[in-house]
């Protein structure tokens, strides 16, 4: 994740990646990158991701909201 700053803003900067990414979805560039025959340009069509999904939107919340208490329950008992 991100190296520096407190949690809450390390958190909102990957969900603000995230919705970026997840959004970009919904211009169909991805799409025609996974259709492209260069396998290269495959794997990054892949890895984007081809459709958009709240349901997607909802699990990076949960997981975040997940990773955000396991990280505060290390600094709690690191004390």
């Amino acid at each position: 994740v991100w190296p520096v700053g407190d949690l809450w803003q390390r958190l909102l900067a990957t969900f603000v990646f995230m919705l970026v990414i997840e959004f970009f979805q919904l211009t169909n560039i991805p799409s025609s990158l996974f259709e492209s025959k260069n396998t290269l340009v495959k794997i990054i069509g892949i890895l984007l991701g081809t459709k958009f999904s709240w349901y997607e939107i909802l699990a990076y919340l949960v997981g975040l909201a997940v990773a955000g208490v396991i990280e505060m329950g290390v600094k709690l008992i690191g004390r």
